[in-house]
């Protein structure tokens, strides 16, 4: 079984995966994670497997001084030495032994105590025969004079004379305090940074839910294998007077999702400190992790899992204003962008984002000049729907004119219809609002409808036809016989159909809409799912919205956009909406094409896909202005009636996201 690590650079955005066993720590110590995974994969007992795992995945850290930030010979107190913190230690911590997780093992398994700490704690370790050795390096000690050098900046005194901001001391009482001094604030900017984390926070799960590393139970690391785990990093001074970790799991206890534990723990901290550097990691027993940071640029973390079909990777970009669309189309995606930053406009935005793939004619699927039908004419389908009103405008099947997502827009603003199409929307589009009528045909898409014909029209959407056309062009006869069995035709990067896009504005105003040419050499008048409400892309103001592509004439048998939301109203989050979504269909059709973004009204994403070889999709807001694009491996997988999973997104082993931190 392949082993899959996934290094995350953190900043601002929540990000789920699911699926255990599980691997996951802080910070990109991939070694680490690959160290835990190989114990975690190679065991048979779960329980001891987990923690033998944890042991040695930190213990990995510890031995390669992960960042200097972990283990012997990096981050010296005021006297140069460096000591040990584990998830059993606390205060001066351990001295003169490097194997600090090893140590906090034994106290684990051979004590009936929690913390030893200081002098003491080494001795216990002596005990066990871990030797007793120097923690310090070069690195640390030309680290420690550097500091020294620089007026002991920063440091951790306050209310001390001399002024400990400019001196190194020795310090004295002074005879008043001045309680307007925070060493938090005053410290906070020099103190923690992305080369001074100082943390490795580990959480592994088989049947057992185990974590560490850091030295308070409930701050550092705290678990229960009734409901999950949680880590966290960053100025531990703080953030163990919130208990983070402890508070994250009692979240998971009163039902929240990871993201949402993750995310109350860490604004539990920010109202107090607004300023203060950390994250949080959560995990759940069934391996959906949350994350959420503050105060710091990045925050990486890294995760294991098995190259298996439970695994689920979801997203949420919980901020607003929110654009995301399917496929990797930036530049529709940063022109709503620019629309929605300037007026707060989602309507606009979405329109003028779409109208822009139709004219760029992204990778042939969109607007004009692609996807021929058996004649070789080009047609174009479009939706926009407006999840305040709960209104639409929609053409199917539009004709000779290029602007399709513009005549929806019509259709929405100037008449009390929903839906219009085929020559009559040409004619509405024309006659009324003078759009120009012109062939949509180009060179291209008659090279490749002429490729076709002469390639026996192959693939094309008759069934039940004389003569055969699997094999043949026709023209067709109906047969005597008719089966019912589907012959489906590959939806891939270059047959992908539609522009899926959701705009969430500041002010919670959601639009969903579509544009596409449609599949390639289908029946003329064919329309798919893209312009029907529901199937293609549905929104409600109160909850969110939903874009979906793939192969529309089976995913609008099953309206997954409209279900999403039924879902977001019932309370679930949109990962689990677009997977249960996506499941019900998979039920019937296990090789369809399809996939599905859902945005809550808060700006959470969850996406769900199936049958295809990748999936990316891009998102901008106001942490990722100049955008971010996701792609994902997707596999097909039958639902379980156990899990509300049901397909295996998985990254590329060398894949880096950048996201940010809220404030």
């Amino acid at each position: 079984m392949r082993k899959q690590i996934i290094f995350i650079f953190y900043i601002g955005i929540n990000i789920c995966y699911a699926g255990i066993p599980l691997v996951v720590n802080t910070w990109n110590f991939r070694h680490a994670t690959q160290g835990a995974w190989e114990v975690l994969k190679g065991g048979t007992d779960e329980g001891d497997n987990a923690l033998d795992a944890l042991t040695l995945g930190c213990q990995v850290c510890q031995d390669e001084q992960c960042d200097n930030t972990v283990g012997y010979g990096g981050s010296p107190d005021e006297n140069g030495e460096t000591t040990l913190d584990a998830l059993i230690f606390d205060g001066r911590g351990i001295r003169k032994v490097k194997n600090v997780i090893g140590v906090a093992r034994h106290v684990l398994e051979n004590t009936e105590h929690s913390i030893l700490v200081g002098s003491l704690a080494s001795d216990f370790a002596y005990r066990f025969n871990f030797p007793e050795e120097s923690l310090q390096t070069n690195f640390s000690l030309q680290l420690w004079q550097d500091w020294k050098n620089s007026n002991c900046q920063p440091n951790f005194w306050d209310n001390v004379f001399p002024d400990p901001r400019a001196n190194c001391g020795p310090y004295t009482e002074p005879d008043t305090i001045e309680n307007n001094i925070s060493p938090h604030e005053s410290h906070k900017s020099s103190k923690f940074n992305s080369g001074n984390h100082d943390t490795i926070g580990m959480i592994v799960i088989s049947g057992t839910v185990e974590s560490g590393i850091p030295p308070i139970p409930g701050a550092g690391a705290y678990a229960d294998s009734e409901f999950g785990a949680a880590v966290a990093t960053g100025d531990g001074d703080i953030m163990m007077r919130f208990l983070p970790s402890f508070l994250a799991v009692e979240q998971l206890r009163l039902g929240a999702s990871p993201t949402k534990a993750a995310k109350i723990a860490i604004d539990r901290i920010a109202e107090k400190f607004t300023s203060f550097f950390g994250g949080v990691v959560v995990s759940d027993k069934k391996g959906n992790i949350g994350a959420a940071c503050n105060g710091m640029d990045q925050f990486p973390f890294t995760v294991a899992s098995d190259d298996y079909p439970d695994t689920i990777i979801k997203y949420s970009f919980a901020t607003v204003p929110l654009v995301v669309n399917t496929w990797n189309f930036p530049n529709s995606a940063l022109k709503a962008w620019e629309v929605i930053s300037e007026s707060d406009n989602a309507l606009d935005a979405l329109t003028d984002g779409i109208n822009v793939c139709e004219h760029d004619g992204c990778s042939t699927s969109v607007g004009y000049g692609g996807s021929p039908d058996e004649n070789g004419e080009t047609t174009l389908d479009a939706l926009i729907f407006d999840g305040d009103e709960m209104d639409m405008g929609a053409v199917g099947s539009l004709r000779r004119v290029k602007d399709a997502i513009l005549i929806a827009r019509r259709v929405l603003d100037y008449t009390d219809h929903s839906f219009i199409v085929g020559d009559l929307a040409t004619e509405f589009a024309t006659k009324v609002f003078n759009f120009t009528e012109e062939s949509l045909q180009t060179n291209y898409s008659r090279n490749r409808w002429e490729q076709w014909q002469n390639g026996s029209c192959q693939p094309n959407f008759w069934k039940n036809m004389e003569p055969d056309a699997s094999s043949s062009c026709g023209p067709y006869t109906v047969s005597n016989s008719i089966t019912r069995n589907s012959r489906q035709s590959t939806i891939g990067e270059d047959n992908h159909d539609t522009i899926g896009m959701i705009v969430i504005s500041g002010s919670g105003h959601a639009v969903a809409g579509t544009s596409t040419n449609g599949l390639t050499y289908k029946i003329p008048g064919r329309v798919g799912d893209s312009p029907i409400a529901g199937a293609g892309a549905y929104a409600n103001s109160e909850y969110g919205a939903a874009v979906a592509t793939g192969n529309g004439d089976i995913m609008m048998r099953f309206l997954p956009s409209f279900l999403a939301i039924e879902l977001l109203s019932q309370g679930m989050n949109p990962s689990l909406a677009a997977n249960t979504s996506i499941s019900r269909i998979v039920s019937k059709y296990p090789s369809f094409s399809g996939a599905l973004i859902v945005a809550d009204i808060d700006g959470n994403v969850g996406v769900a896909c199936n049958g295809m070889a990748t999936f990316p999709y891009v998102v901008v807001n106001e942490e990722n202005p100049e955008g971010l694009t996701v792609i994902f491996n997707c596999t097909a997988v039958a639902d379980s009636s156990e899990r509300l999973t049901v397909l295996s997104i998985k990254f590329y082993v060398s894949l880096v996201l950048f996201i940010a931190c809220y404030s």
